[in-house]
């Protein structure tokens, strides 16, 4: 009866996964081409659901003319900075020689300020299709140049981070399903956390944090 009652759960579950679209992340470019990405800066790749699969692995993606890999910044689970090691017009290329993105570094970025987040709340759903997304309400628009908005607990760690629309008033900082999602690594920010946010800038840099905020 037990194994009856165990299969019936696991046919169930298959059931309900079968008929949403499973969640994939890919590596994808979000710097704007033409950025100026700094002295200190690089490009952002972010790891995205739904996202156009990429021809070549990223690990093959060079700065067109350098002999070695782009020294690759963690700044959160899925979100990377490929920081090149000179400076001046820069073409990002996969594994096949294809530019994937020009930029230009040089010189010093202006730092954003710490985002204005007027309520940071945790939303679960434990229907059919279970889920829970962690979504900052802004008090304005995202400030020009931010790509992201990362999440970090009170000891400065990266736990998760967004992808930032423009002209959005909010932010999905963290999002899972059970058709697929977080992307490995993410740590989610429940009720009670208390928790920092930060934008990144479109050439890798982050602004000032927030003072902790308690998830509601």
């Amino acid at each position: 009866m037990r194994f009856v009652l165990l299969a019936a759960l696991v046919m169930t579950s298959k059931a309900a996964a079968g008929d949403c679209a499973m969640v994939e992340f890919y590596p994808n470019v979000i710097t704007p081409a033409a950025t100026n990405v700094g002295d200190k800066g690089g490009v952002v790749v972010a790891q995205v659901a739904f996202a156009n699969k990429p021809k070549t692995a990223a690990t093959t993606w060079r700065f067109r003319g350098a002999k070695t890999a782009p020294k690759v910044i963690s700044i959160a689970p899925g979100l990377d900075v490929y920081q090149p090691s000179t400076t001046g017009k820069l073409e990002l290329t996969d594994g096949d020689g294809k530019a994937m993105i020009a930029v230009t570094a040089g010189g010093k970025r202006a730092e954003l300020v710490a985002p204005v987040v007027t309520k940071l709340q945790f939303h679960e759903n434990r229907g059919r299709h279970s889920s829970a997304s962690l979504i900052a309400e802004l008090s304005g628009d995202p400030p020009d140049g931010a790509v992201a908005l990362v999440v970090f607990d009170k000891d400065g760690k990266a736990r998760s981070f967004g992808t930032v629309v423009r002209n959005a008033k909010q932010v999905t900082a963290f999002s899972r399903s059970d058709c697929g999602g977080p992307f490995k690594g993410t740590i989610e920010s429940r009720t009670g956390d208390e928790v920092k946010l930060a934008w990144l800038d479109a050439g890798g840099t982050l602004s000032k944090q927030t003072a902790l905020l308690r998830v509601q």
